[in-house]
């Protein structure tokens, strides 16, 4: 529970560091200005516009928090099995890949180290410090099945949401990155059906 209340908690602090710190066009804040939020959203940035913040924080640190409420929702909701690792780690190799990708130009993007860092602190502590609460697994059903793509689907259209164009890099990758995880991910609940009907 704990998990879920933290990852709440980091998701609403990047979310809101992205509303009110950064720029009135992104996708995220049209959308809740045309749901009759924007006199709010104008009336919370004029109220901070004393709170003169670090670009890290405003532009780097928000990643991080985003990542790291993913992976802590994962982590408690997903159930044991060895699919779980693959999802736990789809955000974090998503956001990695990316940001190398734009170190070496494959694709267009300015690398950030710190970005990079906001990307890769969380994922290793997180790999050094998560440990399975048992090292057995129940049989997963269609909902196990679908939850974990959903999840990261929404993550990913958070992600999105901080964008000012729909057809910017990082979310066209994020499209590719997510259909390929799912076709995996129905590959590998089928061998363990398989695994599970020959061992029972």
């Amino acid at each position: 529970m704990w998990k879920i209340l933290l990852a709440v908690v980091l998701l609403t602090g990047s979310t809101f560091i992205y509303l009110i710190f950064r720029t009135d066009e992104t996708i995220g804040f049209k959308l809740l200005s045309g749901m009759g939020l924007g006199n709010i959203l104008y009336s919370l940035k004029n109220a901070l516009l004393v709170w003169h913040l670090p670009a890290f924080v405003v532009y780097s640190l928000p990643d991080g928090l985003w990542l790291l409420s993913y992976m802590l929702v994962a982590d408690a909701l997903i159930p044991v099995h060895p699919v779980k690792a693959l999802w736990l780690m789809a955000l974090p190799a998503n956001a990695i890949s990316t940001e190398i990708a734009q170190y070496w130009h494959i694709m267009p993007g300015i690398y950030d180290v710190q970005d990079m860092a906001c990307y890769l602190v969380p994922t290793i502590a997180y790999m050094i410090l998560w440990k399975n609460a048992s090292t057995s697994w129940r049989h997963i059903g269609f909902e196990d099945l679908m939850f974990a793509p959903l999840l990261l689907v929404g993550y990913l259209w958070l992600a999105g949401a901080s964008v000012d164009r729909l057809h910017t890099p990082f979310v066209i990758v994020c499209a590719i990155f997510c259909s390929a995880l799912m076709v995996i991910n129905y590959i590998l609940f089928f061998r363990v059906c398989k695994f599970e009907k020959i061992h029972h």
